[in-house]
C-alpha cells in the first residue's frame, strides 16, 4: 500500500469497528453480540495480518520467533530483555506455533480488556465514542510499544480499586502490570489523588502542591540525569531516558485543547462523576510529563499510563448536550480523533504505522 492508502485503510477499519461497537450499544436482541463480535474483530485481524508495521515489530517478531523454538522452562530461564510476565503471555500466544495467531492474540488482550473496563465501570458513557477514541489514538500505537499496551490496559481496569479505597489490590495490580512493563510504577502515585475519606479528589492544597512538584519535576529531569550520566560514565546505558525526537512530539498541542475543553465543561464532570476530576487531572499530569516529552521519548511513553483514563471523558462528552444534537458532537469527536491519528501516524510518521503490509 501506499502511505495514503494505509492511512485510508486505517480510518476505514476503526471507522466500521466504531460503527460496529454504536449498533452493539443501540441495538436490542442476540444481533448485539454480532456487531460486539466484529468491533473487536476488525482491530485485532488488522494487527494479527501486519508485516513490519510499527518501529518495535522486528524486536518482538525475534521473541515471538524464540519462544515458538524453546520451552516453558527455558523461556522462563532465558536472559531476555523482556519483563517475565509478558513473556508467559508470549509462551502462551505462541502455543497454537502461528505468528498470525500470535499478533492477533498479543492485540485482542489489551483490547478486549477496555471494553471490558468501559462496559463495566462507566455505566453512563457512550461506550462507542470512547472505544472509538481508543482504536484511533491508543490502540494504533499499541502495534509498536505492544507489551506497555498491555500493562496500560491492566492498570486501566485496576483504576477501580482506587475508588474502592482498595490500596492493596491496587498495589497488586500496579505489580502485575510491572512483570507486563516495568513502567506501570508511575501510575501508583495516582492513588494518593483520592480523598477516600470523602470519596472524592483530594483538596486544592494539595493538588496545588503536587502540581508544583510535578512541574519542578519533569523540568529538571533532563539536566539532572544528564549531570549523573556526566558524572558517572557506566550510566550511559540509560541515556535512552533523555534522548528523544523532539519536535516529533507534537502532538502535545493537541493534548492542551483537550485539556482545555476538559476544564471549560469540568462542572459538568464533577456533576455527572465525580471520579472523572480525577482524569482531567490526570489528562494534566500527562500533558506536563509531555512538555518534557517533547525532547523526551521515555517520558512520553510512560506519560500513557495518565492518557488513557481521557478515554471515559470522551465517553461522556455527548451526555452533556441535548439529544438532538448528540449526533453532530460525536462526529465532531470522530474528526478529532481522526485528525489526531493522521497527524501522529501519517504527517509526522511516529511508530512506523505506514505504509501499513499484510501477509
Amino acid at each position: 500500500m501506499t502511505n495514503i492508502e494505509s492511512l485510508l485503510f486505517y480510518i476505514l477499519i476503526f471507522g466500521i469497528s466504531s460503527l460496529c461497537m454504536a449498533l452493539y450499544e443501540n441495538q436490542k436482541g442476540n444481533i448485539r453480540v454480532v456487531f460486539l463480535f466484529f468491533a473487536l474483530l476488525l482491530p485485532v485481524l488488522l494487527a494479527a495480518f501486519r508485516v513490519d508495521v510499527g518501529t518495535d515489530y522486528t524486536a518482538y517478531k525475534g521473541l515471538i520467533e524464540w519462544e515458538m523454538n524453546h520451552t516453558f522452562l527455558e523461556s522462563l530461564q532465558a536472559n531476555k530483555m523482556f519483563e517475565f510476565g509478558f513473556r508467559i503471555i508470549v509462551k502462551a500466544v505462541t502455543l497454537p506455533q502461528s505468528m498470525v495467531i500470535a499478533w492477533g492474540l498479543l492485540a485482542f488482550i489489551p483490547t478486549l480488556l477496555v471494553f471490558y473496563t468501559l462496559k463495566s465501570q462507566y455505566k453512563d458513557i457512550s461506550i462507542s465514542v470512547a472505544y472509538m477514541v481508543y482504536l484511533h489514538i491508543f490502540f494504533s500505537s499499541s502495534l509498536n510499544i505492544v507489551r506497555q499496551y498491555i500493562a496500560v490496559a491492566i492498570v486501566f481496569w485496576g483504576i477501580k480499586f482506587i475508588y474502592e479505597n482498595k490500596f492493596w489490590k491496587y498495589l497488586c495490580v500496579v505489580l502485575v502490570a510491572m512483570t507486563i512493563h516495568r513502567s506501570a510504577f508511575i501510575i501508583l502515585p495516582f492513588y494518593f489523588l483520592w480523598d477516600h475519606k470523602k470519596n472524592k479528589m483530594v483538596g486544592k492544597f494539595k493538588i496545588g502542591a503536587i502540581s508544583i512538584a510535578l512541574c519542578i519535576g519533569v523540568a529538571l529531569w533532563t539536566p539532572i540525569l544528564s549531570a549523573v550520566m556526566s558524572a558517572i560514565p557506566a550510566l550511559n546505558k540509560y541515556r535512552y531516558l533523555i534522548t528523544g525526537n523532539g519536535g516529533g512530539n507534537r502532538d502535545i498541542f493537541l493534548k492542551i485543547l483537550l485539556l482545555g475543553v476538559g476544564i471549560l465543561f469540568y462542572k459538568y464532570y464533577k456533576n455527572k462523576d465525580e471520579r472523572m476530576m480525577l482524569f482531567v487531572y490526570a489528562l494534566f499530569v500527562s500533558l506536563i510529563m509531555g512538555v518534557t516529552g517533547y525532547h523526551t521519548t521515555f517520558l512520553k511513553r510512560i506519560s500513557l499510563y495518565y492518557e488513557v483514563p481521557m478515554i471515559v471523558l470522551f465517553g461522556y462528552f455527548p451526555s452533556f448536550f441535548k439529544s438532538n444534537g448528540r449526533m453532530l458532537v460525536k462526529f465532531g469527536l470522530y474528526l478529532y480523533a481522526a485528525g489526531w491519528f493522521t497527524l501522529i501516524v501519517y504527517v509526522l510518521g511516529q511508530a512506523d504505522l505506514i505504509p501499513y503490509q499484510w501477509r
